[in-house]
Protein backbone atom coordinates (compact mmCIF):
# COMPACT_ATOMS: atom_id res chain seq x y z
CA UNK A 1 0.00 0.00 0.00
CA UNK A 2 2.82 2.03 0.87
CA UNK A 3 5.08 1.78 -2.29
CA UNK A 4 1.66 2.33 -4.52
CA UNK A 5 1.24 5.63 -2.62
CA UNK A 6 4.27 6.50 -3.59
CA UNK A 7 4.18 5.27 -7.30
CA UNK A 8 0.82 7.28 -7.57
CA UNK A 9 3.13 10.14 -5.86
CA UNK A 10 5.33 9.93 -8.91
CA UNK A 11 3.18 9.22 -11.33
CA UNK A 12 0.92 12.63 -10.49
CA UNK A 13 4.21 14.40 -10.57
CA UNK A 14 5.14 12.97 -14.24
CA UNK A 15 1.21 13.70 -15.64
CA UNK A 16 2.23 17.41 -14.46
CA UNK A 17 5.37 17.53 -16.54
CA UNK A 18 7.41 18.21 -13.27
CA UNK A 19 11.51 18.32 -14.29
CA UNK A 20 13.05 15.53 -12.09
CA UNK A 21 15.80 16.18 -13.43
CA UNK A 22 16.60 19.75 -11.56
CA UNK A 23 16.16 17.80 -8.14
CA UNK A 24 19.48 17.98 -6.51
CA UNK A 25 18.59 16.57 -3.18
CA UNK A 26 15.01 15.04 -1.43
CA UNK A 27 14.15 13.80 1.56
CA UNK A 28 10.62 12.83 3.24
CA UNK A 29 8.99 11.66 6.27
CA UNK A 30 6.49 8.96 7.61
CA UNK A 31 4.30 8.28 10.34
CA UNK A 32 5.78 6.74 13.58
CA UNK A 33 6.30 3.65 14.87
CA UNK A 34 5.51 1.43 12.17
CA UNK A 35 7.89 -1.19 11.30
CA UNK A 36 8.26 -3.00 8.24
CA UNK A 37 10.20 -6.29 8.05
CA UNK A 38 12.15 -7.81 4.28
CA UNK A 39 12.97 -10.78 3.52
CA UNK A 40 16.94 -12.52 3.07
CA UNK A 41 15.86 -11.31 -1.07
CA UNK A 42 15.05 -7.43 -0.73
CA UNK A 43 18.48 -6.15 -0.82
CA UNK A 44 19.20 -7.48 -4.10
CA UNK A 45 15.49 -7.04 -5.69
CA UNK A 46 15.51 -3.67 -4.11
CA UNK A 47 18.57 -3.22 -6.57
CA UNK A 48 17.20 -4.63 -9.16
CA UNK A 49 13.90 -3.20 -9.85
CA UNK A 50 12.64 -2.54 -13.80
CA UNK A 51 11.79 0.69 -14.57
CA UNK A 52 9.13 -0.61 -17.16
CA UNK A 53 6.80 -0.75 -13.94
CA UNK A 54 5.87 0.93 -10.62
CA UNK A 55 7.28 -0.09 -7.33
CA UNK A 56 4.30 -1.98 -6.11
CA UNK A 57 4.09 -4.37 -8.91
CA UNK A 58 7.44 -5.79 -8.44
CA UNK A 59 7.30 -6.50 -4.93
CA UNK A 60 4.43 -9.57 -4.47
CA UNK A 61 5.84 -12.51 -6.46
CA UNK A 62 8.07 -13.82 -4.75
CA UNK A 63 7.17 -11.36 -1.64
CA UNK A 64 10.22 -8.89 -0.54
CA UNK A 65 8.43 -8.57 2.99
CA UNK A 66 8.96 -11.53 5.68
CA UNK A 67 5.95 -10.10 7.35
CA UNK A 68 2.75 -9.03 5.02
CA UNK A 69 1.03 -6.86 6.89
CA UNK A 70 2.72 -3.72 9.04
CA UNK A 71 1.78 -2.70 12.54
CA UNK A 72 1.14 0.50 12.87
CA UNK A 73 0.77 2.68 16.17
CA UNK A 74 -2.56 2.35 16.20
CA UNK A 75 -2.17 -1.35 16.95
CA UNK A 76 -3.07 -2.18 21.05
CA UNK A 77 -2.75 -6.36 20.57
CA UNK A 78 0.80 -5.77 21.90
CA UNK A 79 -0.18 -5.43 26.09
CA UNK A 80 1.57 -8.68 26.64
CA UNK A 81 4.53 -7.70 25.36
CA UNK A 82 4.77 -4.17 26.93
CA UNK A 83 4.24 -6.20 30.29
CA UNK A 84 7.15 -8.54 29.20
CA UNK A 85 9.39 -6.36 28.62
CA UNK A 86 8.76 -3.68 31.58
CA UNK A 87 9.47 -7.46 33.86
CA UNK A 88 12.45 -8.17 31.32
CA UNK A 89 14.23 -4.69 32.16
CA UNK A 90 12.22 -2.71 34.75
CA UNK A 91 10.25 0.01 34.42
CA UNK A 92 12.19 2.99 35.55
CA UNK A 93 15.24 1.40 33.20
CA UNK A 94 13.49 1.99 30.00
CA UNK A 95 12.63 5.26 30.98
CA UNK A 96 15.83 5.94 32.06
CA UNK A 97 17.70 4.39 28.69
CA UNK A 98 14.59 4.89 25.97
CA UNK A 99 13.13 7.90 27.23
CA UNK A 100 9.68 6.55 27.99
CA UNK A 101 7.94 3.20 29.18
CA UNK A 102 6.65 0.95 26.60
CA UNK A 103 3.30 1.56 25.36
CA UNK A 104 0.67 -0.50 23.45
CA UNK A 105 1.90 0.42 19.38
CA UNK A 106 5.23 1.33 20.08
CA UNK A 107 7.58 -0.66 17.73
CA UNK A 108 9.57 -2.70 20.31
CA UNK A 109 6.40 -4.09 21.50
CA UNK A 110 5.14 -4.69 17.76
CA UNK A 111 9.08 -6.40 17.28
CA UNK A 112 8.86 -8.36 20.60
CA UNK A 113 4.85 -9.81 19.36
CA UNK A 114 6.14 -10.73 15.93
CA UNK A 115 9.19 -12.41 17.46
CA UNK A 116 6.72 -14.36 19.89
CA UNK A 117 3.79 -15.51 18.19
CA UNK A 118 5.14 -15.61 14.60
CA UNK A 119 8.46 -16.98 15.12
CA UNK A 120 9.32 -18.39 11.27
CA UNK A 121 8.37 -14.72 9.85
CA UNK A 122 11.46 -13.23 12.63
CA UNK A 123 13.59 -15.88 11.66
CA UNK A 124 13.63 -15.24 7.94
CA UNK A 125 13.47 -11.44 8.20
CA UNK A 126 16.95 -9.92 7.40
CA UNK A 127 16.15 -6.63 8.36
CA UNK A 128 13.57 -3.54 9.85
CA UNK A 129 13.01 -1.03 9.17
CA UNK A 130 10.28 2.24 10.34
CA UNK A 131 7.84 3.26 7.76
CA UNK A 132 10.20 6.28 7.32
CA UNK A 133 13.63 4.55 6.18
CA UNK A 134 11.44 1.68 4.16
CA UNK A 135 9.85 5.22 2.10
CA UNK A 136 13.83 5.77 2.12
CA UNK A 137 14.98 2.46 0.54
CA UNK A 138 12.46 2.87 -2.36
CA UNK A 139 14.72 5.69 -3.39
CA UNK A 140 17.85 4.75 -3.16
CA UNK A 141 17.35 1.44 -4.08
CA UNK A 142 18.94 -0.56 -0.91
CA UNK A 143 17.60 -1.06 2.65
CA UNK A 144 18.13 2.23 4.58
CA UNK A 145 19.15 3.11 7.97
CA UNK A 146 17.00 4.51 10.29
CA UNK A 147 17.82 8.15 11.43
CA UNK A 148 18.40 8.81 15.13
CA UNK A 149 14.87 11.15 15.56
CA UNK A 150 12.13 8.44 14.23
CA UNK A 151 14.32 5.61 16.31
CA UNK A 152 14.59 7.62 19.35
CA UNK A 153 10.50 6.88 19.85
CA UNK A 154 10.67 3.20 19.24
CA UNK A 155 11.63 2.07 22.83
CA UNK A 156 14.65 0.24 21.49
CA UNK A 157 17.63 3.04 21.09
CA UNK A 158 19.44 4.48 24.09
CA UNK A 159 18.63 7.86 23.58
CA UNK A 160 21.78 9.29 25.39
CA UNK A 161 24.04 7.35 24.10
CA UNK A 162 22.57 7.25 20.75
CA UNK A 163 22.54 3.74 19.82
CA UNK A 164 20.22 0.50 20.15
CA UNK A 165 19.52 -0.20 23.82
CA UNK A 166 21.29 -3.88 24.13
CA UNK A 167 19.56 -4.75 27.35
CA UNK A 168 16.12 -4.20 25.12
CA UNK A 169 17.10 -5.42 22.57
CA UNK A 170 17.67 -8.75 23.59
CA UNK A 171 14.87 -9.51 25.63
CA UNK A 172 12.98 -8.79 22.51
CA UNK A 173 14.43 -11.31 19.92
CA UNK A 174 17.27 -13.11 18.89
CA UNK A 175 20.13 -11.10 16.36
CA UNK A 176 17.63 -8.16 16.75
CA UNK A 177 20.61 -5.60 16.68
CA UNK A 178 21.89 -6.91 13.04
CA UNK A 179 17.37 -6.80 11.98
CA UNK A 180 18.40 -3.06 12.61
CA UNK A 181 21.75 -1.71 12.02
CA UNK A 182 23.12 1.41 13.40
CA UNK A 183 21.25 4.26 12.94
CA UNK A 184 22.29 7.89 11.53
CA UNK A 185 22.31 11.28 12.10
CA UNK A 186 18.48 12.80 10.37
CA UNK A 187 21.16 15.18 8.30
CA UNK A 188 22.95 12.55 6.90
CA UNK A 189 22.90 12.02 3.44
CA UNK A 190 22.52 8.10 2.88
CA UNK A 191 22.90 8.14 -0.59
CA UNK A 192 21.98 8.70 -4.09
CA UNK A 193 18.93 7.93 -6.13
CA UNK A 194 18.43 4.51 -7.06
CA UNK A 195 19.24 3.41 -11.38
CA UNK A 196 15.25 2.74 -11.36
CA UNK A 197 14.16 6.46 -10.06
CA UNK A 198 17.12 7.68 -12.84
CA UNK A 199 15.80 5.25 -16.00
CA UNK A 200 11.80 5.77 -14.82
CA UNK A 201 11.63 9.18 -13.70
CA UNK A 202 14.77 11.18 -14.66
CA UNK A 203 16.68 12.04 -11.77
CA UNK A 204 19.64 13.01 -11.78
CA UNK A 205 22.46 10.15 -11.02
CA UNK A 206 23.95 12.91 -8.40
CA UNK A 207 20.66 14.04 -6.98
CA UNK A 208 20.98 13.21 -3.15
CA UNK A 209 19.05 10.90 -0.20
CA UNK A 210 18.97 12.20 3.14
CA UNK A 211 17.76 10.54 5.78
CA UNK A 212 14.16 10.01 6.05
CA UNK A 213 12.49 10.53 9.60
CA UNK A 214 9.10 10.62 11.06
CA UNK A 215 6.47 13.03 10.50
CA UNK A 216 6.36 14.35 13.86
CA UNK A 217 10.31 15.77 13.97
CA UNK A 218 10.02 16.54 10.06
CA UNK A 219 7.16 18.91 10.74
CA UNK A 220 9.20 20.69 13.93
CA UNK A 221 11.97 20.76 11.45
CA UNK A 222 9.62 22.25 8.87
CA UNK A 223 7.85 24.90 10.57
CA UNK A 224 11.10 27.01 11.43
CA UNK A 225 10.75 26.74 15.22
CA UNK A 226 13.30 29.12 17.38
CA UNK A 227 15.24 27.69 19.82
CA UNK A 228 13.57 29.22 22.72
CA UNK A 229 9.72 28.31 21.20
CA UNK A 230 7.12 25.54 22.09
CA UNK A 231 5.47 23.81 19.61
CA UNK A 232 1.87 23.04 20.16
CA UNK A 233 0.24 20.74 17.15
CA UNK A 234 -3.81 20.71 17.82
CA UNK A 235 -5.57 17.56 15.90
CA UNK A 236 -7.17 14.74 16.74
CA UNK A 237 -4.40 13.86 19.03
CA UNK A 238 -2.77 17.26 20.58
CA UNK A 239 0.99 17.66 21.15
CA UNK A 240 3.40 20.02 22.69
CA UNK A 241 7.44 20.46 21.90
CA UNK A 242 9.74 21.91 23.43
CA UNK A 243 13.73 21.42 22.85
CA UNK A 244 16.09 21.03 25.88
CA UNK A 245 20.09 20.57 25.70
CA UNK A 246 20.21 18.07 28.48
CA UNK A 247 18.10 14.61 29.54
CA UNK A 248 16.31 15.16 32.93
CA UNK A 249 15.00 12.91 35.47
CA UNK A 250 11.53 12.14 34.17
CA UNK A 251 8.91 12.12 37.01
CA UNK A 252 6.86 8.87 37.63
CA UNK A 253 3.30 9.71 36.36
CA UNK A 254 4.09 12.21 34.06
CA UNK A 255 6.69 10.29 31.24
CA UNK A 256 6.40 11.72 28.14
CA UNK A 257 8.69 10.65 24.93
CA UNK A 258 12.06 12.41 24.25
CA UNK A 259 12.77 12.60 20.79
CA UNK A 260 16.65 13.33 19.34
CA UNK A 261 16.31 16.94 17.71
CA UNK A 262 16.23 16.15 13.65
CA UNK A 263 17.87 19.15 13.08
CA UNK A 264 20.11 20.15 16.03
CA UNK A 265 22.56 17.85 17.04
CA UNK A 266 23.17 17.11 21.05
CA UNK A 267 19.71 18.27 21.91
CA UNK A 268 16.40 16.91 22.74
CA UNK A 269 12.61 17.73 22.29
CA UNK A 270 10.21 15.97 24.70
CA UNK A 271 7.05 15.42 22.90
CA UNK A 272 3.69 15.51 25.53
CA UNK A 273 1.19 13.69 23.35
CA UNK A 274 -2.41 13.45 24.39
CA UNK A 275 -5.13 11.32 22.70
CA UNK A 276 -7.91 13.66 23.69
CA UNK A 277 -7.69 16.95 21.58
CA UNK A 278 -10.06 18.02 18.65
CA UNK A 279 -12.46 15.49 18.98
CA UNK A 280 -13.19 15.90 22.69
CA UNK A 281 -13.47 19.45 21.35
CA UNK A 282 -16.22 19.00 19.14
CA UNK A 283 -17.54 16.82 21.39
CA UNK A 284 -18.11 19.80 23.63
CA UNK A 285 -19.23 21.87 20.86
CA UNK A 286 -22.01 19.29 19.43
CA UNK A 287 -23.06 18.81 23.24
CA UNK A 288 -23.07 22.37 24.55
CA UNK A 289 -22.46 24.36 21.84
CA UNK A 290 -25.55 23.31 19.21
CA UNK A 291 -22.61 21.99 16.96
CA UNK A 292 -21.36 25.34 16.05
CA UNK A 293 -17.45 26.52 16.51
CA UNK A 294 -18.77 30.22 16.38
CA UNK A 295 -21.18 29.57 19.63
CA UNK A 296 -18.25 27.72 20.73
CA UNK A 297 -15.70 30.87 20.84
CA UNK A 298 -18.19 32.81 22.02
CA UNK A 299 -18.85 31.00 25.32
CA UNK A 300 -15.13 31.06 25.90
CA UNK A 301 -14.99 34.90 25.25
CA UNK A 302 -17.74 35.55 27.71
CA UNK A 303 -16.58 33.06 30.38
CA UNK A 304 -13.32 34.43 32.77
CA UNK A 305 -9.98 32.95 32.70
CA UNK A 306 -9.87 30.80 35.61
CA UNK A 307 -13.50 29.44 35.44
CA UNK A 308 -14.82 30.93 38.98
CA UNK A 309 -12.50 27.96 40.10
CA UNK A 310 -13.86 25.22 37.97
CA UNK A 311 -11.68 22.69 36.84
CA UNK A 312 -13.04 19.57 34.23
CA UNK A 313 -10.93 16.78 32.60
CA UNK A 314 -12.65 15.46 29.20
CA UNK A 315 -11.09 11.85 28.51
CA UNK A 316 -12.91 10.44 25.13
CA UNK A 317 -10.07 7.51 25.57
CA UNK A 318 -7.88 6.28 27.75
CA UNK A 319 -4.92 9.31 27.96
CA UNK A 320 -1.09 8.79 27.77
CA UNK A 321 -0.67 10.89 30.99
CA UNK A 322 -2.19 10.23 33.90
CA UNK A 323 -1.96 6.61 32.22
CA UNK A 324 -5.54 4.67 31.55
CA UNK A 325 -7.48 7.93 32.72
CA UNK A 326 -10.55 8.27 30.81
CA UNK A 327 -14.00 9.75 31.11
CA UNK A 328 -15.58 13.12 31.93
CA UNK A 329 -14.66 14.74 35.51
CA UNK A 330 -16.01 18.18 36.93
CA UNK A 331 -14.85 19.70 39.81
CA UNK A 332 -16.62 22.56 41.53
CA UNK A 333 -14.45 25.78 42.81
CA UNK A 334 -14.50 23.84 46.31
CA UNK A 335 -12.56 20.37 44.50
CA UNK A 336 -15.97 18.81 45.08
CA UNK A 337 -16.83 16.21 41.94
CA UNK A 338 -20.16 17.23 40.88
CA UNK A 339 -21.98 15.40 38.02
CA UNK A 340 -22.62 18.75 35.70
CA UNK A 341 -22.09 22.57 35.83
CA UNK A 342 -25.47 24.33 35.47
CA UNK A 343 -23.62 27.17 32.97
CA UNK A 344 -22.67 25.15 29.51
CA UNK A 345 -19.82 28.23 29.01
CA UNK A 346 -18.00 27.12 32.47
CA UNK A 347 -18.43 23.66 30.78
CA UNK A 348 -16.71 24.91 27.22
CA UNK A 349 -13.89 26.93 29.11
CA UNK A 350 -13.33 24.07 31.63
CA UNK A 351 -12.49 21.59 28.45
CA UNK A 352 -10.18 24.14 27.13
CA UNK A 353 -8.26 25.15 30.21
CA UNK A 354 -7.83 21.62 31.46
CA UNK A 355 -6.48 20.66 28.08
CA UNK A 356 -3.96 22.93 28.47
CA UNK A 357 -3.31 23.24 32.01
CA UNK A 358 -2.44 19.97 31.56
CA UNK A 359 0.05 20.45 29.19
CA UNK A 360 1.67 22.72 31.58
CA UNK A 361 2.22 20.91 34.71
CA UNK A 362 4.05 18.45 32.11
CA UNK A 363 6.52 20.28 31.12
CA UNK A 364 7.42 21.82 34.44
CA UNK A 365 7.57 18.46 35.86
CA UNK A 366 10.71 18.03 33.34
CA UNK A 367 12.22 20.72 35.32
CA UNK A 368 11.36 23.36 31.49
CA UNK A 369 11.03 26.66 32.61
CA UNK A 370 9.97 29.02 29.66
CA UNK A 371 12.41 32.53 28.96
CA UNK A 372 10.77 35.57 28.67
CA UNK A 373 11.47 35.45 24.59
CA UNK A 374 9.88 31.99 24.60
CA UNK A 375 6.80 32.01 22.09
CA UNK A 376 3.82 29.77 21.86
CA UNK A 377 3.49 28.44 18.28
CA UNK A 378 0.12 26.53 17.47
CA UNK A 379 -0.24 24.45 14.54
CA UNK A 380 -2.98 22.49 13.40
CA UNK A 381 -6.78 22.66 12.20
CA UNK A 382 -7.76 24.76 15.52
CA UNK A 383 -5.05 27.45 15.35
CA UNK A 384 -7.94 29.02 13.43
CA UNK A 385 -9.88 29.71 16.65
CA UNK A 386 -8.37 32.53 18.52
CA UNK A 387 -10.84 32.31 21.23
CA UNK A 388 -8.82 28.83 21.99
CA UNK A 389 -5.61 30.61 21.55
CA UNK A 390 -6.29 33.25 23.84
CA UNK A 391 -7.05 30.72 26.47
CA UNK A 392 -3.28 29.00 25.59
CA UNK A 393 -2.04 32.39 25.87
CA UNK A 394 -3.22 33.12 29.21
CA UNK A 395 -2.35 29.54 30.63
CA UNK A 396 1.01 29.45 29.42
CA UNK A 397 2.03 32.77 30.40
CA UNK A 398 3.56 33.59 26.99
CA UNK A 399 2.47 35.25 23.62
CA UNK A 400 1.01 32.90 20.79
CA UNK A 401 2.05 32.59 17.28
CA UNK A 402 0.42 30.67 14.43
CA UNK A 403 2.89 29.88 11.72
CA UNK A 404 0.55 29.43 8.22
CA UNK A 405 2.59 26.54 6.80
CA UNK A 406 0.22 23.95 5.79
CA UNK A 407 2.39 20.55 5.02
CA UNK A 408 4.97 21.39 7.48
CA UNK A 409 5.85 17.53 7.65
CA UNK A 410 7.15 17.52 3.95
CA UNK A 411 8.39 20.86 4.24
CA UNK A 412 10.66 19.72 6.56
CA UNK A 413 12.30 16.95 4.62
CA UNK A 414 12.68 19.58 1.73
CA UNK A 415 14.53 21.62 4.86
CA UNK A 416 16.85 18.98 5.33
CA UNK A 417 17.69 18.48 2.47
CA UNK A 418 18.31 21.71 1.43
CA UNK A 419 20.77 21.72 4.29
CA UNK A 420 22.96 18.47 3.72
CA UNK A 421 23.28 19.20 0.40
CA UNK A 422 24.39 23.04 1.00
CA UNK A 423 26.53 21.59 4.01
CA UNK A 424 28.42 19.60 2.14
CA UNK A 425 28.86 21.69 -1.22
CA UNK A 426 29.21 24.92 0.57
CA UNK A 427 29.96 24.67 4.40
CA UNK A 428 26.64 26.26 5.20
CA UNK A 429 25.98 27.43 8.46
CA UNK A 430 23.44 25.86 11.61
CA UNK A 431 20.19 24.70 10.37
CA UNK A 432 18.43 27.20 12.79
CA UNK A 433 20.26 29.99 10.44
CA UNK A 434 18.98 28.49 7.06
CA UNK A 435 15.23 28.57 8.31
CA UNK A 436 15.44 31.99 9.88
CA UNK A 437 13.45 33.76 7.80
CA UNK A 438 10.68 30.70 8.50
CA UNK A 439 10.74 31.30 11.96
CA UNK A 440 9.99 34.99 11.28
CA UNK A 441 6.74 34.32 9.33
CA UNK A 442 4.92 33.39 12.63
CA UNK A 443 2.06 36.12 13.02
CA UNK A 444 1.51 36.96 16.34
CA UNK A 445 -2.10 36.47 17.44
CA UNK A 446 -2.38 37.07 21.21
CA UNK A 447 -0.90 38.15 23.98
CA UNK A 448 -1.44 36.19 28.25
CA UNK A 449 -3.80 38.81 29.71
CA UNK A 450 -2.72 40.64 32.78
CA UNK A 451 -3.46 39.07 35.64
CA UNK A 452 -3.73 35.43 34.10
CA UNK A 453 -0.18 34.18 35.42
CA UNK A 454 -1.78 34.46 39.14
CA UNK A 455 -4.66 32.88 38.28
CA UNK A 456 -3.11 29.96 36.59
CA UNK A 457 -0.47 29.03 38.47
CA UNK A 458 -3.11 28.39 41.82
CA UNK A 459 -5.55 26.42 38.93
CA UNK A 460 -1.94 24.26 37.82
CA UNK A 461 -1.59 23.45 41.51
CA UNK A 462 -4.80 22.32 42.12
CA UNK A 463 -5.33 20.14 38.72
CA UNK A 464 -2.46 18.40 39.90
CA UNK A 465 -4.36 17.17 42.87
CA UNK A 466 -7.55 16.81 40.81
CA UNK A 467 -5.87 14.58 38.25
CA UNK A 468 -5.16 11.67 40.62
CA UNK A 469 -8.77 12.55 42.10
CA UNK A 470 -10.19 11.41 39.17
CA UNK A 471 -7.97 8.25 38.90
CA UNK A 472 -9.27 7.56 42.38
CA UNK A 473 -13.06 7.82 40.97
CA UNK A 474 -12.95 6.29 37.97
CA UNK A 475 -11.03 3.43 39.86
CA UNK A 476 -13.67 3.02 42.60
CA UNK A 477 -16.39 3.02 39.95
CA UNK A 478 -14.42 0.13 38.23
CA UNK A 479 -14.71 -1.72 41.25
CA UNK A 480 -18.21 -1.04 41.39
CA UNK A 481 -19.21 -2.15 37.82
CA UNK A 482 -20.59 1.32 37.80
CA UNK A 483 -20.32 4.02 35.20
CA UNK A 484 -21.99 7.14 36.39
CA UNK A 485 -21.90 11.32 34.74
CA UNK A 486 -18.25 11.18 35.88
CA UNK A 487 -17.62 8.47 33.27
CA UNK A 488 -19.90 9.21 30.55
CA UNK A 489 -18.37 10.25 26.92
CA UNK A 490 -21.49 11.99 26.25
CA UNK A 491 -23.22 9.12 23.73
CA UNK A 492 -20.05 7.46 22.65
CA UNK A 493 -18.04 3.80 23.67
CA UNK A 494 -14.93 2.87 22.71
CA UNK A 495 -14.64 -0.87 21.42
CA UNK A 496 -11.77 -3.00 20.05
CA UNK A 497 -11.34 -3.02 16.68
CA UNK A 498 -9.60 -6.51 15.61
CA UNK A 499 -8.15 -7.07 11.85
CA UNK A 500 -8.61 -10.84 11.60
CA UNK A 501 -6.05 -11.40 9.07
CA UNK A 502 -3.03 -9.58 11.11
CA UNK A 503 -3.73 -9.84 14.43
CA UNK A 504 -3.54 -6.14 15.05
CA UNK A 505 -6.09 -4.55 16.86
CA UNK A 506 -6.81 -0.81 18.06
CA UNK A 507 -9.75 1.43 19.54
CA UNK A 508 -12.73 3.15 18.07
CA UNK A 509 -15.27 5.29 19.34
CA UNK A 510 -18.65 4.16 18.21
CA UNK A 511 -22.26 5.64 18.70
CA UNK A 512 -21.43 9.56 18.04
Amino acid sequence: MWAKALDLLLQKLVDSNFDFSKVAALSGCAQQLGSVYWSYAAENRLSKMNPSHQLHTQMENPPIFSVPCSPVWLDSSTSKECKMLEQAVGREQLVATTGYFVSEGMTSAQIAKISRERPDEYRNTERISLVSSFLASLFTGTIAPMDLADASVTGLLDIKNRKWAVNVLEAIGEDLEKKLKAPVESTTVIGTVSGYMQNRFGFSRSCEVTAFTGDNPSSFAGLGIGEEDVCISMGTSDSLTVGVTDLFVQTPGQENMIMINPVSQGTYLPILYNKNGSLTRERIKDDKCGGSWEGFSEMLEESSPGNEGNIGLYLDLPETVPIGLCGDFRFDMNDQHVAQYEDDRTEVRALVEGQFMAKKIRFEAMGIVLSPSSRIIVTGGASVNTAILQVIADVMNRPVYTQPIPNSAALGGAYRARYSNMRDTSGAGTYAEMVQPVSKTARLVCWPREGAEEVYEGMCQRFRVLQVRAQEIMKVEKEMGKVDTAGKMGKTAIVDNMDPESGYKDKKIVGR
